[in-house]
């Protein structure tokens, strides 16, 4: 989200890459209803909901020289012990961070202690108790996860967790007119089971169709599905191989956004091209893309 008066608000995308030396692409731009994939001339403004693309490497380099590098998250909270939170957890815990696991099931909290590492700490609680969030440091920890199977709850519980200033708030969000609603109430980041698991039916549908020159490899869905990014397996027949991008005539609102090439990946520029074995992610809004040479005019 593009705040008011930061580095990068009244700023061409053309000014930005002039200014910051890592090098990065803005592939989608939500501005209100409007969605739209920028180009080097075009403005961000305040309340901007960006894309960003950027190398593993670089992603550290970049926040910063925007102004968007948040602190590290050493201490998170996890409200509902489900299978998402086990996995999650795992993760956190493998990357040093503290992790403490809140539910108000009993039995959930036993198998969760069953099947997880020791280092995570299970409460067995209500956390829609503000004071029950204060009491196992909601104003200390660096993040809250809302996964509980209500929507209405991980929506409240996540608000008042912005209000006390947690710097990072995920919440679960099931259901398409509550996500909305989360949004306007100021929560930024959320998750929808229903859409991931839409994507992946997608993909297979997509990847059933006959293709010559590349077949889908991953899709998903953005900006509340006004954006598609897809990855292609780039076969030996595909027409366009060693033709640089810049003598591509690609369709309107089509972006190649990314190259992978023997397991790097590559932010394209006009001189670059594609080859045989690579793998390439597009960027597409409201065309719908099946195979690789779709994009091209």
């Amino acid at each position: 989200m593009v705040k008011e008066k930061s580095v990068i608000d009244g700023k061409s995308l053309i000014d930005l890459r002039k200014k910051i030396s890592e090098k990065f692409l803005v592939c989608i731009v939500e501005r209100g209803e409007e969605v739209f994939i920028p180009y080097g001339q075009s403005v961000l403004s305040a309340g901007d909901k960006i894309y960003v693309i950027v190398t593993q490497s670089g992603a550290h380099n970049l926040l910063k020289s925007l102004g968007l590098l948040q602190k590290e998250c050493k201490d998170v909270i996890i409200v509902g012990a489900s299978k998402t939170a086990h996995y999650l957890s795992d993760m956190l815990v493998k990357g040093r961070s503290s992790v403490k696991v809140i539910d108000k099931a009993a039995d959930k909290c036993d198998a969760f202690i069953d099947g997880t590492d020791n280092k995570v700490t299970v409460v067995h609680g209500d956390a829609m108790s503000q004071e029950l969030l204060i009491e196992e440091g909601i104003e200390q920890t660096d993040a809250l996860v809302a996964l509980t199977g209500q929507d209405e709850e991980n929506i409240l519980m996540s608000i008042y967790s912005v209000s006390k200033k947690v710097p990072k708030v995920i919440a679960k969000v099931n259901r398409n007119e509550l996500t909305d609603i989360a949004e306007n109430l100021g929560l930024d980041c959320i998750i929808s089971p229903k859409n991931i698991v839409s994507d992946i039916i997608v993909r297979y549908a997509r990847a059933l169709s006959d293709t010559i020159g590349s077949k889908v490899k991953t899709l998903y869905s953005l900006a509340d599905g006004a954006v598609e990014a897809l990855e292609f397996d780039v076969t030996a027949d595909f027409d366009y191989t060693g033709v640089m991008l810049k003598y591509l005539e690609l369709k309107k609102d089509v972006l190649i956004a990314g190259i992978i090439r023997a397991g790097k990946a590559i932010l394209p520029g006009g001189d670059d091209c594609i080859q045989a074995g690579d793998g390439v992610i597009v960027i597409a809004k409201g065309e719908k893309i099946y195979s690789l040479s779709d994009i091209i005019k």
